[in-house]
């Protein structure tokens, strides 16, 4: 009987042991494949995109961005907007032209039409100073 007992008990832990290391390499298996597919997944169509900003929304970001990096609201005086075409799908990237008063300098704020927090800066003098 206990040649019988140690058999059995034998077979209990050989059980138990193979099941818990095999459940975890299960689930260590299905978690790997779990993060490559959501790794290289392809991109949804119906995923949420920024809409594309109209002109006014895009001269009032230009105006908030000269105002970040540090001019006077007060100062500055909206000239123009224009469209540059790249000739791609993308749409047309916005150009705002800013004045500052007082100054003879121009702000030329090149804007991203869907983010607003994407824009760059370039400061055009007007006249050149004389030496």
């Amino acid at each position: 009987m206990p040649d019988l007992l140690w058999e059995a008990v034998g077979f209990v832990n050989a059980a138990v042991v193979g099941g818990v290391l095999g459940n975890r390499a299960d689930a260590g298996a299905l978690a790997t494949l779990r993060w490559l597919f959501r790794r290289h997944r392809p991109p949804r169509d119906s995923q949420p995109t920024r809409a594309l900003m109209t002109d006014t929304q895009v001269v009032r970001a230009a105006l908030r961005a000269a105002v970040e990096v540090g001019h006077s609201r007060r100062r500055i005086r909206y000239m123009d907007i224009e469209r540059i075409d790249d000739h791609g799908p993308e749409p047309d990237r916005r150009v705002v032209v800013l004045r500052i008063n007082w100054s003879r300098r121009l702000l030329v704020v090149h804007m991203d039409p869907y983010d607003p927090d994407r824009y760059t800066i370039r400061t055009v003098r007007l006249f050149p100073l004389r030496r």
